[in-house]
């Protein structure tokens, strides 16, 4: 929750400084946010913080005015070298945060507590061979030989994605405290994600991406496959090696691309007045859903499929009970789905609270 405070604190003390300096800390904001993006207008954003900067050494009213016109002499500058490079967009960029602003910061943030959950974060370890029975992304599974292993309905067999020892975990309200669960996919050039556009009701309960949950764990190897060689793999399949995973309890609000978010929220997102930009930064940063981890909220680089999948669902009269996230699995490390994805697991509550892990919605996407 503490970087929920830091953002309500920060938007306060962004409205209490002079408004030069207020407007220089907020394109800072603006610019390190812009430096994780490929945007075309990133080189913009660098002339604008240092001309904002320059406002420092000023406490006249002109200090805006100067800021603006530094920009404009960059911009005609600039196109007058690169007449067919055009990076800058047509006005100036100047970030600011205003009492209206303030106003927003205070309801979304009474609006956001009140969607705190637990999450348990992953942290990928050392890529190094490991017992069949450890918690891991990637390598071989625990699977008993007496046991059906998964196999899509052409009869080739899955490829272990992750696999988590539930005692390793910190308690939580997922899943219960024993056992394996895996998650496996085909190793095709789609990653399993079973038709286009992945908000199809095809993606739920896939042949190509199933979910496995065992009780009990047996211990002895002579009962367990050990040779996995009859598993195909890809050079594009999203981890390559067996990699240790470390567990971590947190909390979490919901994250910005979650579908579930108010009317203001999303709103705010279409406004496009100068005074609500780094508001719009500082919520970027703040309600990040990035990372690998178990329940909380997702992060997408596209959309939510569970918004435009609602509609189908509907069509096809479905239980439109809402799913949420599972298990999620972000492009980190040696991690990559397709350029930097993430990948996500949704269940309905009613389906986990009775472990039922055949109707899991599977997708993924990526930049």
């Amino acid at each position: 929750m503490s970087h929920l405070y830091n953002f309500r604190q920060l938007c306060k003390d962004l409205l209490e400084l002079p408004i030069e300096f207020g407007r220089v800390i907020a394109s800072i904001i603006a610019f390190f946010g812009f430096l994780e993006s490929d945007e075309p207008i990133f080189w913009d954003r660098i002339f604008t913080v240092i001309a904002l900067w320059i406002m420092i050494f000023s406490v006249t009213f002109f200090s805006a005015l100067f800021t603006i016109i530094i920009q404009t002499i960059l911009r005609k500058i600039w196109h007058k070298l690169f007449p067919n490079f055009k990076l800058f967009p047509k006005k100036p960029i100047i970030p600011t945060f205003s009492h209206r602003a303030l106003d927003l910061a205070d309801e979304l943030y009474d609006e956001l507590v009140a969607t705190e959950k637990q999450v348990i974060r992953i942290s990928a370890g050392e890529e190094k061979p490991l017992e069949l029975t450890d918690s891991k992304f990637g390598g071989n599974p625990y699977w008993p030989k007496t046991q059906p292993y998964p196999k899509n309905e052409q009869k080739i067999p899955l490829r272990l994605l992750a696999q988590f020892k539930l005692s390793d975990l910190p308690h939580n309200q997922y899943l219960p405290e024993q056992g394996i669960l895996q998650f496996f996919i085909a190793a095709d050039d789609t990653c399993g994600l079973k038709v286009q556009p992945s908000t199809s009701p095809a993606n739920i309960g896939s042949d190509t991406a199933q979910v496995v949950y065992h009780k009990k764990i047996i211990k002895n190897k002579e009962e367990l496959i050990t040779d996995f060689s009859f598993v195909p793999n890809t050079d594009w399949f999203p981890v390559q090696k067996e990699t240790a995973i470390n567990f971590e309890e947190d909390h979490q609000v919901k994250s910005l691309g979650d579908h579930t978010h108010s009317k203001k929220m999303k709103e705010l997102f279409d406004e496009t007045e100068y005074d609500l930009d780094a508001l719009k930064m500082i919520l970027n940063r703040s309600l990040d859903g990035t990372g690998c981890k178990i329940g909380g909220y997702p992060h997408f680089t596209q959309w939510d499929p569970r918004e435009h999948l609602q509609k189908k669902i509907a069509e096809q009269k479905i239980d439109k009970e809402p799913y949420q996230l599972l298990f999620q699995m972000d492009s980190v490390g040696n991690i990559m789905w397709g350029d930097c994805g993430v990948a996500n697991f949704f269940i309905k509550p009613s389906d986990l609270t009775k472990l039922n892990f055949s109707q899991v919605l599977y997708n993924w996407d990526c930049y």
